[in-house]
């Protein structure tokens, strides 16, 4: 999963300052209940990187060291545990080569200054990524390549995909409903690549879908689509990336459970998928939409990530909104349990610079305010 660091502080090496993380929704964040609005997270400046994943957060700080906490279901921590449940950091390890961290649904992944790849957590599917289903409680190197340094990692239900430096694709885990992209059902347990393209850049994960987008603005999906939520308009499964109709100027997109929304290289956002329930395509209906339909009328949109069922955005004003479920989870950030069927401002802050969550994985939300 795109985490809180990509796109702020570079691909290339790891800065030597932190940031203030603010968090909210699960109660990830050193306490049980829920966070209903925006909450520090920790001491401030002190955060290089921040990532969340099934009722777990994953942080690394100043000094790249890999800290952890909420729940150790499968030993998703990496801190040798696979039972209980910390509201507070606990430091992964001793080493200090920590550079990204990304959250998953039971599993782990996180690579390091020397571009290695690493993964820990619950293994079946083959989603860990070193040739089998076993289970790991602490973090395991994946093959020996050292290129996995500013790889964009994002996690369906039991299987992964990650855009490396060089723009190639890749998936392993599970290959059911074609959702690994590489034309067939069968699962892998080691990084296989989609295609041979080079030109891969953004990234988004739905429960059995994924969505990408390619260096020439197209925007492509590929999984299941028995509901319609890849946005061709159909309920056809695709087992390798297919475009999204014919535009070229799509920019970013993030997945939630069941669709996907995207921001246009104009700045207007798109979205599509389930939407009877939370309103979560955010287009102020709950009708399920099978193709993209435009979020509101706004041209200043900057950034966009996915939760379960919600979708968090982030205007070129440094403005930060918020739609879809909310279910007294706080991910709407607005205090109250109610879902929102279009964008609602979170605050009133305009210094917010950077957003994270995980996806299909995450009742869990993350934001830097500058």
């Amino acid at each position: 999963m795109p985490n809180i660091k990509k796109g702020m502080m570079g691909a290339a090496g790891v800065s030597a300052a932190g940031h203030t993380i603010f968090g909210w929704g699960a109660a990830s964040f050193g306490a049980i209940n829920y966070r209903s609005s925006p909450i520090q997270i920790g001491d401030a400046s002190e955060w290089l990187d921040m990532s969340s994943g099934g009722g777990y957060v994953l942080g690394i700080k100043t000094g790249n060291t890999l800290w952890s906490w909420g729940s150790a279901y499968g030993g998703q921590r990496g801190d040798n545990l696979a039972t209980g449940t910390t509201t507070s950091p606990i430091q992964v390890g001793s080493l200090t080569d920590w550079e990204n961290v990304f959250g998953g649904p039971g599993c782990s992944y996180a690579t390091k200054t020397d571009g290695t790849l690493w993964a820990w957590g619950y293994g079946l599917g083959g989603m860990i990524g070193n040739g089998g289903e076993v289970s790991y409680s602490s973090p395991i190197q994946i093959g020996s390549l050292t290129d996995w340094g500013s790889a964009k990692i994002e996690t369906t239900l039991l299987s992964v995909h990650a855009i490396k430096s060089d723009g190639t694709l890749w998936g392993w885990g599970s290959g059911r409903d074609g959702k690994l992209g590489i034309g067939t059902e069968i699962n892998t347990s080691s990084p296989i690549q989609v295609g041979a393209l080079t030109t891969w850049t953004s990234l988004g994960a739905m429960a059995t879908g994924v969505a990408a987008i390619r260096n020439d603005g197209k925007l492509f999906a590929w999984g299941d689509n028995g509901f319609g939520f890849l946005g061709f308009n159909n309920t056809i499964d695709y087992s390798s990336p297919v475009q999204i109709g014919s535009l070229t100027d799509w920019s970013k997109v993030a997945g939630h459970t069941s669709g996907w929304c995207a921001i246009k290289a104009d700045g207007t956002m798109w979205g599509v998928g389930q939407n009877e329930y939370y309103g979560q395509v955010g287009d102020s209906t709950t009708i399920s939409r099978s193709s993209p339909v435009q979020i509101g009328a706004l041209t200043s949109w900057s950034d966009i990530r996915g939760t379960r069922q919600n979708t968090i955005a982030l205007r070129d004003d440094g403005t930060l909104w918020a739609w879809g479920d909310n279910a007294g989870r706080g991910l709407n950030a607005q205090g109250n349990a109610l879902n929102y069927s279009s964008p609602i401002q979170i605050g009133s802050l305009t210094n917010w610079a950077l957003i994270g969550s995980s996806g299909a994985a995450s009742y869990a939300a993350f934001g830097i305010a500058t």
